[in-house]
């Protein structure tokens, strides 16, 4: 996984997003958990939570709020965490 290299993301609001945190190996395993830069929540539906674990993070029907950055850390305890940075920008159309 590169390291402190943001990708930025655009999706149009409504749409749904994946996005996969690109941990290659590690042993033993490492943990993933997923996080706002800003500190504020991530809400998928439903939830919404500080963090999430898991490799992937799903949003369905991302919106305005969604807007930002992601970050992804893996850390197995042993090596030095590594983290991939996410910019989630979303296209919004105007409605008149």
């Amino acid at each position: 996984m590169e390291r402190n290299k943001a990708r930025t993301i655009i999706v149009r609001e409504g749409e749904h997003l994946r996005l996969r945190c690109p941990v290659n190996g590690g042993f033993p395993q490492p943990n993933v958990e997923w996080m706002r830069v800003d500190g504020k929540t991530i809400s998928i539906g439903a939830w919404e939570a500080t963090s999430m674990p898991g490799h992937t993070l799903n949003i369905t029907k991302v919106n305005r709020a969604h807007m930002g950055a992601y970050i992804c850390i893996a850390d197995n305890g042993i090596a030095v965490p590594v983290n991939q940075t996410f910019q989630l920008d979303v296209y919004c159309e105007f409605r008149a």
